[in-house]
């Protein structure tokens, strides 16, 4: 009787993962590691292949939310390529959407598109609402992006809708959240505040949503023009996420925070959170999966600058992703792509003429300004299409804005300097 009361290899590897993800989820990262090790052992000692699928999908997730990246890399192309060889439709789904996930903060985005695409029409295919919603809700983070708005907020909503449907607490503050996120970058503030705030109020939400959801609270108090209640509400993300080891979720509180402690404080009090992500983003070994958030903040860099910190901007805001290999990327324009030069390569002359551009002036308003002919002007913009790969003025303002070449705010204070002045 005792020996029948004794749980099956299986059961006890469920039971592993259950406890290891309730234990991811409330980000006791040290005691879930343990619980996946053991479910992993478990299943490798009994061979039990589909059981070690979800064990590495769980894995790919835990390294990924510890800002773990290239181990989460390896996990989920393990699990993907073991759910195919063994026909485990399931499986297959779930280690598609973890690596697609991770490909994405990596800055990988073409090979995340490809994944998510293939994890959609699969959890379609075969019924499955949670994969489908999942897969939705990576494609409406990586629209946001690239500045893809329309399209962002149209799947965000799709996501949305399943979840309401399934009823699930975790996916539907999710949706929200990816939808706040699309409105604010969209300029749509008052939409994006209530779209957080019914986020907020849903219970039972896994503590990383629940901070996922508070940094994009202060990031939205300071585009509300409140950078002082943003400051706080960072401050008190961060400190919780400083004592577990959520290197992702910190990594994003800790770039707002200096964002609001710049606009309150100034730049030099905001330099020592900004050293604070440099060093988170070392310890995960990726430059990237911050950038395209990094380069809406061209008044930050400008000043972190300014003091002669030129490093952080090359660390943490350069826009070098580079998704040129899926044709859904292939076709945006290239102000919405992360592969355009970066500004630190615009001659003096050639950083005045943009930023005549991006004021709206003609070019023989700007050969004015400058002090230089029509001609030489003429000849500027057409060695600065051909060196960026754009087309059109308004590919050239779009990037500048993005770049920080122009701040309006700042411009609005400061006369434009001729080349000779």
């Amino acid at each position: 009787m005792e020996y029948a009361s004794q749980p099956t290899p299986e059961q006890h590897i469920k039971s592993l993962r259950l406890e290891a993800q309730v234990l991811a989820s409330a980000l006791e990262f040290e005691a879930a590691h343990a619980c996946f090790r053991q479910a992993h052992a478990v299943a490798e000692r009994h061979e039990l292949d589909k059981p070690q699928v979800l064990v590495l999908v769980d894995l790919a997730m835990f390294h990924q939310l510890r800002g773990r990246l290239c181990d989460a890399v390896d996990a989920g192309e393990k699990a993907t390529q073991l759910a195919s060889d063994l026909g485990y439709v399931s499986g297959r789904l779930f280690a598609l959407n973890n690596l697609a996930s991770a490909q994405h903060m990596r800055g990988a985005y073409a090979p995340a598109i490809d994944l998510l695409e293939e994890g959609l029409a699969l959890g379609r295919r075969h019924g499955h609402t949670r994969i489908e919603t999942l897969s939705l809700l990576g494609q409406a983070d990586l629209l946001s992006d690239l500045r893809e708005l329309d399209a962002g907020i149209r799947v965000a909503q799709r996501a949305l809708s399943l979840a309401l449907v399934s009823d699930e607490h975790e996916l539907v503050a999710q949706g929200l959240r990816a939808l706040s996120v699309l409105h604010r970058v969209g300029g749509d503030l008052a939409l994006a505040r209530g779209t957080l705030d019914e986020a907020s109020r849903l219970p039972k939400t896994p503590d990383y949503v629940t901070a996922s959801i508070e940094i994009e609270s202060g990031a939205l108090c300071i585009r509300e023009g409140n950078p002082r209640l943003g400051m706080s509400v960072l401050e008190r993300t961060v400190n919780r996420l400083e004592a577990t080891q959520s290197r992702v979720e910190l990594a994003r509180a800790v770039l707002h925070l200096a964002h609001a402690r710049f606009a309150v404080l100034g730049i030099k009090a905001a330099v020592r959170d900004l050293d604070r992500l440099v060093e988170l983003v070392r310890s995960m070994q990726q430059a990237h999966f911050l950038v395209p958030v990094a380069a809406r903040m061209p008044r930050l860099w400008a000043a972190a600058s300014g003091i002669g910190r030129t490093d952080l901007r090359e660390l943490l805001a350069r826009p070098d992703l580079r998704p040129t290999a899926s044709a859904v990327v292939r076709d945006l324009p290239p102000s919405a792509r992360f592969d355009d030069p970066h500004p630190k390569y615009l001659t003096a002359r050639e950083r005045e003429i943009v930023l005549g551009l991006c004021e709206g002036l003609s070019r023989d308003e700007i050969s004015t300004r400058v002090g230089r002919s029509r001609s030489t002007i003429d000849k500027a913009i057409s060695g600065l299409y051909a060196s960026t790969g754009f087309r059109a003025a308004y590919q050239i303002v779009a990037w500048a804005h993005r770049c920080g070449v122009f701040d309006p705010l700042r411009q609005a204070d400061e006369p434009v300097r001729t080349v000779g002045g």
